[in-house]
């Protein structure tokens, strides 16, 4: 049976330009997401460009597959090329489509990130925004276009840290709880340069302060691979994989579904609980006393600020919240400093008695 958009196509006389604005409509009215039908047109108006007047057949796509072949685009991207091309093809002939065959293989997480290097990365940060953009990124497990979207207003500080409201996932809004990364969010927001509830909550730190943009996460991601060593190839999505691998040892897949934004179809949350099974090892040898020697920490560990109660990582040295000094090596240098000013300032006032008379005066007239 001819299609509609065939249809449409013989009996409208469509150019392939207006058949191609047809076909992204009808992909819009069966509810396919901006981001896909955004995919199609990247994907689609190179290849009717290319195409210069002949036919959508099984043999053009083929061709034109091989075409993008000297480009060095990774497989997954080929496999998106093919499937939207497939999916196009359809329209003209289903016969024909059949013809381009989808390699289905199965997904496995990459190299992750270790939480040492997580906290090795967040401490090469120079800024309180980079800071808090890395340790967040790691514990939401949020994607990148999910990251930029968030605004000010998605965020709300509570006794155990905070709450973040990821406006725009692929499965709609959801609400996530953040413990270790709170206390660098804060910093950052009450060093936000606007302040404004509407505004994005990660931003240029220069005039307009715009929202942060994939190719500044990027460059932030080059930069800290630099600053580290880490041998590692660094992208945003890794730190999603890395929270992933991390949480399967602890979470349900249902509660990996729920906190990372998958459908309730996807095999994702069971392939990383299958994975994360490889630490069955590590427990079998602990129930005999054996500790492994590949063991680490599952999770980072934080504490209360006893003056202000604020949630803090562990290895923070001072409170992200009023300033308290949270270990001892940095009481002790906080008493150091105190002490070495004390002396200073007492050698200036013998050296300069009229100081004081003239900080006294300064301090009425204020």
């Amino acid at each position: 049976m001819i299609s509609f958009i065939v249809y449409c196509l013989y009996t409208r006389n469509m150019d392939m330009d207006s058949f191609l604005d047809e076909y992204l409509q009808r992909l819009e009215d069966d509810g396919l997401s901006k981001r896909t039908i955004d995919n199609n047109i990247f994907i689609l108006k190179p290849f009717i460009k290319w195409l210069d007047g002949r036919e959508v057949t099984d043999k053009t796509v083929m061709e034109y597959l091989r075409f993008l072949k000297p480009r060095n685009y990774t497989d997954s991207t080929l496999y998106q090329y093919r499937a939207i091309l497939k999916k196009f093809l359809s329209t003209f002939s289903p016969e024909q489509a059949r013809n381009i065959k989808l390699k289905v293989k199965r997904k496995e997480p990459p190299i992750i990130l270790t939480q040492a290097e997580i906290e090795q990365l967040i401490e090469a940060c120079r800024n309180p925004r980079d800071k808090a953009l890395i340790a967040f990124l790691y514990e939401a497990g949020c994607r990148k276009g999910e990251l930029v979207s968030i605004r000010l207003e998605n965020v709300t500080f509570t006794e155990y840290g905070a709450t973040v409201t990821i406006p725009k996932g692929k499965t709609g809004p959801r609400t996530i709880p953040i413990v270790y990364a709170a206390s660098y969010l804060r910093q950052w927001v009450e060093s936000h340069p606007t302040k404004g509830q509407c505004d994005p909550l990660f931003c240029s730190l220069q005039e307009p302060f715009a929202q942060f943009s994939f190719s500044g996460l990027s460059h932030l991601m080059r930069t800290l691979k630099e600053r580290t060593g880490i041998k590692k190839d660094l992208y945003p999505h890794l730190f999603r994989h890395s929270r992933a691998s991390h949480l399967a040892n602890q979470f349900t897949e249902q509660q990996l579904k729920q906190f990372l934004g998958w459908t309730a179809g996807s095999n994702m949350a069971a392939i990383y609980v299958h994975l994360s099974q490889r630490d069955i090892q590590d427990a079998v040898l602990k129930a005999y006393g054996i500790e492994s020697q590949t063991e680490e920490k599952k999770s980072f560990k934080v504490g209360k600020c006893p003056r202000c109660k604020e949630i803090n990582p562990e290895t923070s040295s001072y409170c992200g919240k009023c300033g308290m000094p949270l270990r001892d090596d940095s009481i002790k240098q906080l008493e150091t400093e105190q002490d070495t000013f004390e002396t200073e300032f007492s050698q200036l006032i013998a050296k300069y008695p009229n100081i004081l008379e003239a900080l006294a005066k300064y301090k009425k007239n204020d």
